[in-house]
């Protein structure tokens, strides 16, 4: 930049400084970003498998009375 005589050392210095700054405060939004969406997908995550895990309590409930029903049935007293 200041080899070709547009810049001196000075000036050369404060634009790379800017725009080193500018790309790494691009970057950490993109970050923050991505940590968001990092956090929100676990949540769903989590909120899925405690669905799925009262699906299955309901599930087996649901079966072990049918077997209860199906033991009486087959022994009445």
């Amino acid at each position: 930049m200041s080899n070709n005589g547009q810049l001196n050392n000075d000036q050369a210095i404060k634009q790379l400084t800017a725009a080193w700054n500018q790309t790494h405060a691009q970057e950490i939004d993109t970050w923050n970003q991505q940590m968001q969406a990092d956090l929100a997908e676990q949540g769903e995550l989590a909120r899925l498998a405690k669905v799925e895990e009262g699906r299955l309590q309901a599930e087996d409930k649901c079966l072990r009375k049918n077997r209860r029903e199906n033991k009486k049935r087959s022994n009445p007293r």
